[in-house]
C-alpha cells in the first residue's frame, strides 16, 4: 500500500466536522456509479452500478458493501440492548450499514469530494449488527472512496476504497479468534453482497495472476456458512461469463492480504488450498427477501492484520473494486500488485 497516499487521505478524513450530518452522494465516471445513502444505509456503499446495471443487494443493513469488524463484548461498550429476538453473543460486530432491526448507523461529516474528484466521503459511528441502538463506545469508521481513474491506475474500471478505524475513548481489540477455538476471519474489508440475478458465477485468480478458476460449484449455499479461499483476487460474474472475454463481473482485491497468516487452522473449500490462510470467503443463497426477489451472492475480503487500536489511534485498510470482463479485471489487479497495492 502506498503510504504517502494513505497519510494524505487519513489526515483529511480525521479532521471531518463531527457536528455535520453526512449527505447522499453519488459519483459516476461513465463506467462505474457508486452511491452512499446515509439516512437509509448508514455509511455503507448502497449502490454499485456497472453500465447502469445495479449489482448490490440492499434489502437490509447486513448486506450492501461495507466494512465489518468483530471484537470482544463487555469492555468496549456499556449497556447492550438486544433487539427483536436477538441473542446476546460473546462479541460485538459494528458495521457501517446498521443493525439487524433496520436502524442505520449514525453518520456525521463526510461531504462529497471536489467536483470531478470521483470521491464519496462518510464518517460513521457504527451500530452493532445484533442489537438496536448499541454503539461500541469510541469506535468510528471513516470511508473515503474514489472511482477511477486513480493517480496510480488510469482506468475507469477500478475504484479505491479507504477504510480508517479510529478509537477515541478506549483500546479496540479486533477478535481474530472465536471463543470455541475457531479463527475469526475478520474484519471484512469489505463485505460485498450482490444480486444473484445479476452475478452468480464465482471466479478466483491464481496467486501468480495468470489464470482464472471457476469455483462456482464449490461455494456454500447453506445459510450463513461461508466457503474459504486463497486467491490473488475473486469476482462474482454474470452467467454468460464462460471465458476471459465474455460477460463481466465485480472483483475485490487487497494486496496486503496475500501474505497474511491466520491465528489457527481453517477448513478451506478447495483441497488444493489446505493448510493455507484464506483471504476471501464467499456464499450464495436463494432468498425471497433479496432486493431482486431471487437471491444473494456474497464475497468478503478477509483481513487478519488489523492490530489493537489504542486510544486516539487509528488504522487504515485500502482494498480495490475492479469491474469488467475477467481479462480486464486480471490486467488491472496485476497492475495494482506491480505498484505495491
Amino acid at each position: 500500500m502506498n503510504k504517502s497516499i494513505v497519510i494524505f487521505f487519513l489526515a483529511d478524513l480525521l479532521t471531518v466536522d463531527a457536528g455535520a450530518q453526512a449527505i447522499n452522494q453519488t459519483v459516476n465516471n461513465g463506467v462505474i456509479s457508486m452511491s452512499i445513502t446515509p439516512g437509509v444505509h448508514g455509511g455503507a456503499i448502497s449502490s454499485l452500478k456497472f453500465g447502469n446495471v445495479e449489482t448490490v443487494d440492499s434489502f437490509d443493513q447486513g448486506r450492501l458493501i461495507q466494512t465489518s469488524i468483530f471484537f470482544d463484548a463487555g469492555q468496549e461498550t456499556g449497556v447492550y440492548v438486544p433487539c427483536a429476538n436477538a441473542t446476546l453473543p460473546q462479541w460485538l460486530n459494528p458495521q457501517e450499514g446498521g443493525d439487524v432491526c433496520g436502524n442505520p448507523s449514525p453518520t456525521w461529516g463526510g461531504d462529497a469530494g471536489a467536483i470531478e474528484s470521483g470521491e464519496v466521503n462518510v464518517a460513521t459511528t457504527p451500530l452493532d449488527w445484533s442489537a438496536a441502538g448499541v454503539r461500541p463506545a469510541g469506535f468510528q469508521i471513516f470511508g473515503n472512496h474514489k472511482i477511477g481513474p486513480l493517480p496510480y491506475m488510469n482506468s475507469k474500471y477500478v475504484a479505491r476504497l479507504l477504510y480508517t478505524y479510529k478509537s477515541t475513548t478506549q483500546s479496540i481489540n479486533p477478535l481474530h479468534y472465536l471463543h470455541w477455538n475457531t479463527p475469526n476471519l475478520v474484519p471484512y474489508a469489505p463485505a460485498m453482497v450482490f444480486r444473484a440475478s445479476v452475478l452468480n458465477r464465482l471466479y478466483g485468480l491464481s496467486m501468480d495472476g495468470m489464470e482464472w478458476v471457476d469455483v462456482t460449484d464449490s461455494v456454500s449455499t447453506h445459510g450463513d456458512n461461508a466457503s474459504y479461499y486463497r486467491f490473488k483476487a475473486m469476482a462474482w460474474a454474470t452467467p454468460d461469463t464462460i471465458n476471459d472475454t465474455s460477460g463481466w463481473g465485480v472483483a475485490v482485491y487487497g494486496g496486503w492480504t496475500l501474505s497474511q497468516t491466520c491465528a489457527g487452522p481453517v477448513v478451506m473449500e478447495l483441497t488444493s488450498q489446505n493448510g493455507q490462510c484464506p483471504n476471501y470467503s464467499a456464499s450464495s443463497r436463494i432468498l425471497n427477501t433479496a432486493s431482486d426477489g431471487h437471491g444473494i451472492s456474497a464475497l468478503n475480503l478477509l483481513d487478519q492484520t488489523l492490530p489493537v487500536i489504542p486510544v486516539a489511534g487509528s488504522e487504515t485498510l485500502m482494498p480495490h473494486i475492479v469491474v469488467g470482463n475477467l481479462d480486464t479485471i486480471r490486467s488491472i489487479v496485476n497492475g495494482l500488485y506491480s505498484q505495491g497495492y
